[in-house]
């Protein structure tokens, strides 16, 4: 075994994984790079150049950016042999890198290393601490260093940059915009569904068999959404996840494995008026889910309008083609209520939240929007700049109480708007005036009287 792969090798149980074993190389007469995405315990990209008949490996948790003024963070791994640049497959879960890997990019590379203008070799620049060099992939061309500033003796921490040349883009966000692999066109979460649609089940099912904290139960055929109280900033945001606060009307959906219903906050099957949501089941498969969120409509400048999705909320009937297209809609999903055979609503916020993300629900009428850790005073500044209504605190800690008003969920508002209940009127003074005066109002209070 050389030196240069054995850590490579003694970290993988290649009796297990359907990684390449591999051995050192003959080196090409272009030397080639690839970059894989890796859906592991954290997505991230691995960025690989050939070095010396291996590949040379750092963990670039946010992926290359063609933008000269971002510096990416860039983990230095163990070597890999020359046969992964064409890996794709699932390492399975419990082993090394457990996950979905694609070949996000690949071409090959020029060194353009030199130091006061003495070229350098890739091996003596990379004892230095410094390389640059010249990509010609599918997707990313250019020149990019990378630039040791952390060695520790156990993980050096480099940065990856983008040099300033004719193929540099500030707006040319290839991770955002080209999420597939070079290779076959999957993506990551299409490798991985179809790894588990091996045994005949879906993802779905497979995240529910994972789910080993959760009671067995029947699904419940209806389940009244968790309130939120309306409140200030928690002072020790520490213990709690924050989400926007959407401004439209909340929607439980119910699927039971053929069918799709769509409940209001009251409890009202309201399926019919929204006909784009019909695909979301589809997409989960035979599994039984229960989800929540809120309907958006969004408006010309991707703004979220409520006065837009007036114009759908009272229809009697399903909408015409002319309604959908004027009042495009969007499901922002933020919660899973039960899944499979298993009932979360007691498992802490942040457990239904990872179980969510697994499910990867995001589609042209749905999306599942991200929630930010210990980040109130950052995401309430967003909320204000994009004049969204506000946001939401939930603990990170706490169950799914149906029905329940609870402080473990706050609301924090950048508007404020109250629902008032219209009880009569009063007419206008005098003789000759005809019309309303006034309106006599109420409102509920936090125990609904």
């Amino acid at each position: 075994m050389d030196d240069k792969l054995n850590k490579y090798k003694s970290k993988r149980d290649f009796d297990v994984t359907p990684e390449p074993q591999g051995d050192v190389s003959e080196e090409h007469s272009l030397p080639i790079f690839v970059i894989q995405k890796h859906d592991a315990s954290r997505l991230h990209y691995d960025l690989r150049l050939e070095v010396g008949g291996v590949l040379k490996s750092w963990a670039v948790p946010k992926g290359p950016s063609t933008d000269p003024a971002v510096k990416r963070l860039a983990v230095a791994t163990e070597d890999h042999p020359m046969e992964y640049a064409d890996f794709e497959g699932v390492i399975p879960k419990g082993e090394y890198g457990g996950g979905a890997v694609i070949v996000w990019d690949t071409g090959v590379y020029r060194n353009l290393t030199e130091k006061k203008g003495v070229p350098f070799t890739m091996e003596k620049g990379l004892e230095h601490g410094h390389v640059k060099v010249w990509l010609e992939g599918k997707k990313l061309r250019g020149a990019f260093s990378i630039n040791r500033f952390i060695s520790d003796g156990k993980q050096e921490q480099w940065l990856l940059v983008k040099a300033k040349d004719e193929a540099a883009g500030p707006k040319l966000d290839f991770v955002k915009k080209r999420p597939e692999s070079v290779l076959t066109g999957r993506t990551v979460e299409e490798v991985l569904a179809e790894d588990a649609g091996k045994d005949g089940k879906s993802m779905a099912a497979h995240i529910a068999d994972e789910i080993s904290d959760a009671p067995v139960t029947s699904m419940p055929g209806a389940v009244e959404p968790m309130l939120a109280t309306l409140s200030k900033l928690p002072g020790d945001q520490s213990n709690y996840g924050f989400e926007f606060k959407w401004d439209g009307i909340r929607i439980i959906a119910y699927w039971n494995g053929r069918t799709l219903r769509l409940d209001s906050r009251n409890g009202l099957d309201v399926t019919f008026r929204w006909p784009e949501l019909k695909g979301l089941g589809e997409l989960i498969g035979e599994t039984p889910v229960i989800l929540d969120g809120e309907l958006v409509a969004i408006d010309q400048k991707g703004k979220i309008s409520f006065s837009l999705l007036a114009k759908r909320m009272r229809l009697a009937k399903k909408p015409s083609v002319t309604i959908m297209r004027d009042v495009p809609i969007s499901y922002m999903i933020f919660d899973v209520l039960h899944l499979g055979a298993k009932n979360l609503m007691n498992l802490p916020y942040a457990s239904r939240r990872a179980v969510l993300d697994k499910l990867n629900l995001t589609g042209d009428w749905w999306k599942t929007p991200p929630y930010h850790p210990n980040a109130g005073d950052e995401l309430l500044k967003v909320a204000v700049d994009n004049e969204i209504e506000g946001i939401i605190a939930k603990k990170i800690d706490s169950p799914y109480l149906p029905g329940k008003r609870s402080g473990e969920w706050l609301k924090i508002k950048t508007i404020n708007r109250q629902e008032l209940v219209i009880g009569g009127w009063i007419p206008l003074k005098g003789v000759r005036e005809r019309g309303v005066g006034a309106l006599l109002t109420g409102y509920y209070d936090s125990e609904g009287k």
